[in-house]
């Protein structure tokens, strides 16, 4: 190939360089802004689900086990999540003791970490509708409920889930009649901007906060300096 021919295909494969440079250059560019707006998105539609109205019988950041003192302590957790179900089982006795103790505000602020399954919404519903319809501590209708679901498939079927579920409630005295409790709109939209906020901040379940900042369970649970 002479010279001149060279140049010139050193000029083209020097242009089409160019050019999918640019083309990727656009395409990440695009990309970011799509993710910009999908973020503004879900923090605009999580500024219209806080405004919500709390579920009878919830607080507005959850189910306020006790209140107390100047301290807050949060322990974010989902029904159906298996880490969460452990949590509760090594460190429930220890939840409801500093519950009971009354030292500070302590908050069960329950999530839909696992994506909303058949099996989480309908344990939800029957949650909820057993906080309203109950004088059962708080900490005990949300253990019973979920250790009813431990062990199921994120889409079990309703019956099943809802015999199980009864059932546990059963043996804490409380009866939620045969009909499955739904969920409300409101009452979706309330959960939802819950699950923001764990997404937003901790990131996963179970979280132990104390006065908003995440801390080791061991530490969070452990009675107040005085």
């Amino acid at each position: 190939m002479s010279a001149p021919a060279q140049d010139r295909a050193g000029r083209v494969r020097a242009v089409i360089l160019l050019v999918l440079v640019l083309v990727v250059i656009a395409a990440v560019g695009v990309l970011y802004l799509q993710l910009r707006q999908e973020t503004a998105e879900k923090a605009a539609q999580y500024e219209r689900d806080a405004r919500v109205a709390a579920p009878a019988g919830f607080g507005d950041a959850g189910l306020e086990l006790s209140r107390g003192g100047d301290a807050e302590l949060v322990v974010q957790t989902d029904l159906t999540c298996p880490h969460c179900q452990e949590f509760f089982a090594e460190h429930g006795d220890d939840l409801a003791r500093e519950a009971e103790a009354g030292r500070r505000t302590v908050v069960l602020q329950v999530v839909e970490a696992r994506g909303g399954s058949r099996t989480n919404e309908t344990a939800l519903g029957y949650l909820v509708a057993a906080v309203q319809d109950s004088d059962v501590e708080p900490l005990t209708l949300y253990r019973a409920v979920s250790e009813a679901v431990t062990g199921m498939d994120d889409d079990a079927p309703v019956d099943e889930v809802a015999g199980s579920v009864r059932g546990a409630l059963s043996d804490v005295g409380v009866d939620v009649g045969q009909e499955v409790p739904t969920l409300s709109r409101d009452e979706r939209r309330w959960f939802a901007a819950r699950t923001y906020e764990n997404r937003e901040g901790p990131g996963s379940v179970p979280a132990v906060l104390v006065d908003g900042e995440e801390v080791d369970p061991d530490e969070g649970l452990a009675p107040p300096s005085p």
